[in-house]
């Protein structure tokens, strides 16, 4: 199954990456980028020599071309396409080069494609420096006896030949999937089948899972349009599996599209076993194949595998593990290096400059059940007394010395995103501590282990700046080993530490996930954790953003700084960029690309908080359901001390949608919301932007024509909606002058309510909306107002005459 997209840059990043990331080919690719000598031989329909992926990688073809066949290319282009090219997707042979063959018979009835097809293996396995073949078909679904002898003849000299196990699925044509496909079944070839690799595994019964088409290592795949469960091949001549489903590849003329079958996992296989040649090329076919297959990793595991004990080969391919231990079989000083990395671009290099940021190590992640060892889906930490969370980090040994009872130790802190070490995490302060030791299991060359933590968060509430939301913590991760100790010890800038020790990672994530929960926001501590008085500056930076339109667009995202870190940025001059004002001063609402507030100065061990609020707006929703966001704390010289990244999960709806319908009478009119079905905040502003009321309806009389808005905020996820609504003046009640403003203690607000039966003035916090009713006596023109219990902070005065909303001004309480 194809489908076509338009040919350019950056699909490796969409799919492709994935795929590689998951069988540790950049690891791979640390050790050797395959060598230019050591062939691959692809018998299949004639590959086009023109398309970009292979235009500087088929050295020969056997065989005519025809450009119009599209299998041969697909499979050429997995398993050695053209990589780092800037166009098209990463290929795991990398520089190995292609002799490609067209299997195709001549037309005639009597002859038989199946002779034609291993006619054509045969013809290159003669071909120079070939090591490896591969054939993405199959001819019976039994032996033939002369077939079995050539592959035999093969593998006799030398030459390592990969086969696809067969596309077998009620959602496909062909045979039972039990049924063995030959050549791939026979003693002298090596088996693929094919497992998924997009979604992370969700812990759902397939059958319900109708979104996660191909979940990473699975077997067992959804039906793209009739939901039916369903497979490849799988028999227990089946050596190894691969991923098979959603692979980006070469098509047709210059295009690419999407491949799903065992036809992709199978030269994925052949383009690892080409790095292995380049790093011995004298290595036999048994020698490849036991390397191949004691350096798989585990599936079985998975629920959904276990119907396929046997069936699915030793496990699903790990390249980085099979080419470095073809490196350690003649290493003569092996040596121990440990590596937690930092992020995906991490490949183990100290100092680490591939990776981006320092915080977001996918190797360490959060679970608030023990599934982790499934489910690789970073959660936020949950408070309770009873019920602990659970933390995964996974260790790799890079290099060839086995490992020996050396541990990890893992520590927590609040949500700083500058703690440097150790004093931010091993409990000398109360912001961090250690959350436990676990020793790291005999790991061999290349071989990973996830350990798991048992956590019990501490209270939030209990930080030393009260954080009231979950998921604002900390985890750092360091190596404690005599072969491969932590060599970068100055911790003072965690940013630094990090970056320069492979065997120490940080993940500094706060979750907002809309999805079935109210959570909107996320917060942070920003601290000065030197010993000298600094100044920082604070950018939010948008990660990944869609073509079609940045975040800010599609959502308000505010800006709430506490009073401490509100008063030093004020103090150095409110420099901001690419952020409006709001009615509140330490509110600012994100305007642009890349908002930074600069001169932010702090004393030694002085810290404030900050948090993000994300609403999403219903008119500006695009298809996009995940976003990610990092906050960047940067010094006077430029340089990142500190960070965090905020993952938003949204589910687009519609049902959020502000409209008003409007009944008038002689001397007032009503604004009525309509009611959008579920729970949510209905906020009325006047046209200077004071919010005057909470409610569903709101009543007003104005003496001149005036515009008021509706603001609509779902209590379930944020999402927001607005309605603008203009109202004929014709109250005879004004709203007159208020002073002081700005006030300290007491107001003195006048009015003209001579001609109303009732009246009162409502003063309400623009932030909270929280709000106090004061009468007023008619006959008279002024009131004062006491305010020095109302907290600092932006009001508005209201003025209510016979029940309907005549007029209002802002106040400003110091």
């Amino acid at each position: 199954m194809i489908t076509f997209m338009k040919s350019g840059g950056g699909m490796d990043y969409v799919k492709n990456q994935t795929i590689l990331d998951l069988v540790r080919a950049p690891l791979a690719w640390e050790v050797t980028k395959g060598d230019s000598t050591v062939l691959i031989g692809i018998g299949d329909d004639a590959p086009n020599p023109q398309h970009p992926e292979l235009v500087s990688k088929i050295v020969d073809n056997l065989g005519s071309i025809n450009i119009g066949d599209s299998h041969g290319t697909q499979v050429a282009s997995v398993a050695s396409g053209s990589t780092n090219n800037n166009i098209g997707f990463a290929s795991i042979g990398y520089n190995t080069k292609l002799v490609t063959s067209n299997n195709s018979p001549p037309i005639s009835p009597e002859n038989n494609s199946a002779y034609y097809r291993i006619r054509g293996i045969y013809e290159l396995s003669q071909y120079p420096n070939i090591k490896v073949l591969n054939g993405s078909w199959y001819s019976t679904c039994h032996p033939v006896l002369i077939d079995n002898l050539v592959f035999d003849d093969i593998r006799n000299r030398g030459i390592f030949t990969v086969f696809a196990a067969g596309n077998s699925s009620p959602n496909q044509r062909g045979p039972d999937p039990n049924n063995k496909h030959y050549p791939a079944a026979y003693s002298s070839v090596f088996a693929v089948t094919s497992v998924g690799h997009i979604n992370q595994y969700s812990g759902e019964p397939l059958a319900q899972d109708v979104h996660h088409h191909e979940i990473q290592d699975v077997h067992l795949r959804v039906g793209l349009t009739s939901g039916n469960i369903g497979s490849h091949s799988h028999y227990p001549e089946v050596d190894i599996s691969a991923v098979g489903y959603s692979y980006i590849v070469a098509n047709y003329e210059d295009s690419y599209g999407i491949a799903w079958g065992t036809s992709v996992a199978s030269p994925m296989v052949a383009g690892a076993t080409a790095l292995m040649y380049s790093v011995n090329p004298n290595l036999t076919p048994q020698q490849v194949s036991e390397i191949l297959k004691s350096t798989a990793d585990d599936i079985y595991h998975i629920p959904e595998n276990q119907a396929f004990q046997g069936k699915l080969g030793a496990g699903r391919l790990n390249v980085f593990r099979s080419v470095k231990t073809v490196q350690c079989m003649n290493e003569p000083n092996p040596k121990l290096d440990y590596m937690v990395k930092d992020s995906r671009e991490d490949v183990g290099n100290e100092a680490n400059n591939e990776s981006p940021y320092f915080w977001k190590s996918n190797d360490i992640w959060v679970r608030n059940q023990n599934d982790g060892h499934l489910i690789h889906i970073h959660q936020n930490p949950e408070y309770s007394l009873t019920s602990p969370n659970y933390v995964y980090v996974r260790v790799t040994n890079l290099e060839c010395l086995n490992s020996s009872e050396d541990e990890v130790k893992l520590y927590w802190s609040y949500a700083g995103i500058s703690q440097n070490w150790p004093s931010g995490w091993d409990g000398t302060t109360i912001s961090g501590g250690l959350i436990g030791t676990q020793t790291i299991p005999e790991l061999g060359p290349g071989q990973e282990a996830i350990l798991e933590f048992v956590w019990y968060p501490p209270n939030p509430t209990s930080a030393p700046n009260p954080v009231s939301l979950s998921g604002n913590f900390g985890l750092l991760a360091r190596i404690i080993s005599d072969d491969d100790p932590i060599t970068f010890t100055n911790g003072s800038n965690i940013n630094n530490y990090v970056k320069r020790n492979n065997n120490v990672a940080w993940k500094n994530i706060n979750v907002v996930d809309m999805v079935g929960t109210p959570k909107t926001s996320a917060s942070f501590t920003i601290s000065n954790m030197t010993e000298n008085t600094e100044t920082y500056s604070l950018e939010l930076v948008e990660e990944n953003p869609a073509a079609n339109k940045l975040l800010y667009e599609e959502a308000e995202i505010g800006i709430v700084m506490d009073s401490i870190l509100y008063d030093k940025w004020a103090a150095g001059g409110s420099s901001i960029s690419n952020a409006d004002a709001t009615k509140e001063p330490n509110i600012k609402r994100v305007s642009g690309e890349l908002p930074k507030l600069d001169n932010i100065t702090l004393a030694p061990g002085e810290s404030g908080m900050i948090e993000f609020t994300f609403n999403f707006l219903t008119k500006e929703l695009i298809e996009k359901n995940k976003y990610e966001c990092n906050l960047i704390q940067k010094d006077s010289n430029g340089e990142i001390v500190g960070g965090a990244t905020i993952q938003i999960n949204k589910e687009n709806r519609n049902n959020v949608v502000a409209d008003v319908e409007t009944s008038i009478n002689s001397n007032s009119t009503t604004l009525v919301a309509e009611n959008i079905g579920e729970s949510a905040v209905y906020n009325w502003y006047d046209s200077e932007g004071n919010m005057i009321y909470t409610g569903t309806e709101l009543t007003v009389s104005p003496e001149i024509t005036k515009s008021y808005k509706l603001e609509i905020i779902s209590d379930i996820d944020g999402f927001k909606d607005y309605k603008e609504v203009e109202v004929t003046g014709n109250s005879p009640f004004t709203l007159g002058t208020l002073v002081p403003n700005p006030t300290n203690f007491q107001v003195t607000v006048s009015y003209n309510a001579s001609s109303a039966t009732s009246a009162y003035l409502i003063i309400t916090n623009t932030v909270t909306a929280g709000s106090e009713n004061h009468i007023l006596n008619t006959s008279n023109n002024q009131i004062s107002v006491n305010l020095s219990n109302y907290s600092s902070g932006i009001y508005t005065v209201t003025l209510v005459c016979d029940g309907a909303i005549v007029d209002s001004k802002s106040l400003i309480k110091n």
